[in-house]
């Protein structure tokens, strides 16, 4: 692509579409196809079959828009040959002042090359610096170290070779209580009417039998009582002297109560409500012998607390639990 097609080219372009004309149209109307028409305004020859369709087509194309084809083309090349003797004049200015440029550009570069230099030297001579310092100052701190190390390794054989003193531990004052075991928990059971007790002591039998009313039965135990009452309304129990209900508010029942060395002082406040631990188990039948015998029923009735009195009157009309022929409650 030459500069004198590109350039007319160009013209042809700018020219149509000043006309608003379409290469379709034209194409027909001058019976060249668009794609020659296309690359005649984009100056590319190579498109074309040789330079003369180029020439030919263009000039048809030229006079169409109305354009002097010949005018025009020797205007483009008479404007291309001013721009080559301007090119050179410059060129050869160019020329003389690069002469010029390259004298300064060498200068410059010795110069620069020794800046470099300079600034190089003084780099190394810092970093030769900071290392001399850094194995000065590490020298030192592990000479430090070690000094440290060996004063207390001497302490320590020092230390070692000390005889060992002797302690005596019957002269020391430990200044702990003495341990004393608790005292004894007391349980007496008192029925105003026919009922059962089944009460283990310290895990062994203590009460397993039909209870006679108005005898009382005392237990003793060291660590805990487990306590199951048929008709707890008809009983009263008292703990060291106390009464207490043992009975659960929700099954309104005695079952398999436990009192204990910890929870003995919440029984006495009334603060303990009854839950069991589990089911009483009876494996065997046991009883013992009330530790009173039976006095005057009025004279029970008249020493008995008013805490005693039979609290629901549904209570009053269970049946009391046969007892089988071994001291047994069936109803267990």
């Amino acid at each position: 692509m030459s500069q004198l097609q590109n350039k007319l080219g160009r013209l042809l372009h700018l020219e149509r579409q000043r006309l608003e004309l379409k290469l379709e149209d034209l194409a027909d109307e001058l019976k060249i196809s668009a794609e020659y028409l296309e690359a005649i305004e984009q100056g590319a020859i190579e498109k074309l079959p040789t330079d003369l369709y180029f020439n030919l087509f263009a000039k048809s194309y030229a006079e169409r828009l109305g354009i002097d084809y010949a005018r025009t083309v020797d205007a483009i090349s008479a404007d291309l040959d001013e721009t080559e003797e301007n090119e050179s004049k410059v060129s050869s200015d160019s020329d003389k002042t690069g002469s010029k440029e390259s004298d300064k550009s060498d200068e410059e570069k010795n110069n620069s090359a020794f800046g470099k230099k300079l600034i190089q030297l003084v780099v190394a001579v810092v970093v030769l610096f900071a290392i001399t310092l850094t194995v000065y100052i590490w020298f030192f701190k592990t000479e430090e170290s070690a000094n440290n190390v060996t004063n207390e390794m001497t302490a320590t054989k020092a230390v070692a070779t000390e005889p060992d003193k002797e302690i005596d531990f019957d002269s020391h004052e430990w200044n702990l209580d003495e341990a004393s075991a608790p005292a004894p928990m007391n349980l007496h059971v008192v029925a105003r009417q026919e009922s059962w007790a089944s009460i283990y002591v310290d895990g062994k039998s203590g009460v397993r039998r039909n209870l006679v009313p108005w005898v009382e039965y005392k237990l003793e135990a060291k660590y805990r009582f487990k306590v199951s009452i048929g008709i707890p309304s008809r009983v009263e129990v008292k703990l060291n002297g106390t009464v207490i209900n043992l009975i659960d508010p929700a099954t309104r029942r005695i079952t398999g109560v436990e009192i204990n060395q910890l929870n003995l002082d919440k029984w006495l406040s009334g603060e303990t409500k009854s839950v069991p631990t589990r089911s009483a188990v009876i494996t065997t039948p046991a009883e013992i012998e009330p530790t009173i015998s039976k006095s005057d029923h009025s004279e029970q009735n008249k020493n008995l607390p008013a805490s005693s009195a039979d609290p629901e009157t549904a209570d009053e009309n269970q049946t009391t639990t046969p007892v089988d022929s071994g001291g047994e409650p069936r109803g267990l």
